[in-house]
């Protein structure tokens, strides 16, 4: 199993990135004093992209800022981990924004 792709998102408190988090799509799943996790639902059974596979997203708070892990939340086969770290990448740039 791919490892998450993680990204720290300096000066963003827990609050203001789990709102950003609901805004793109993401169902809150577990929350804990530190954490958050979401989930979103991909769009079919077969797909190429990682927007398009169900993702698993956790937020937890460092400090004074939160990190940002984004996973799978299926089996993938051949991916290279590109795909991931761009959603990821796409994903703190909509909370950081």
């Amino acid at each position: 199993m791919r490892k998450p792709a993680v990204r720290n998102l300096e000066g963003t408190s827990l609050e203001d990135a789990t709102a950003a988090m609901l805004r793109q799509g993401f169902i809150e799943h577990d929350r804990g004093e530190d954490h958050v996790v979401f989930k979103r639902a991909g769009r079919g059974s077969f797909a190429t992209k990682a927007e398009n596979v169900d993702l698993e997203a956790a937020l937890t708070r460092r400090g004074g800022d939160t990190d940002l892990q984004v996973s799978y939340d299926t089996t993938v086969l051949l991916e290279t981990g590109d795909d991931l770290d761009e959603a990821a990448d796409r994903i703190a740039r909509v909370i950081t924004a």
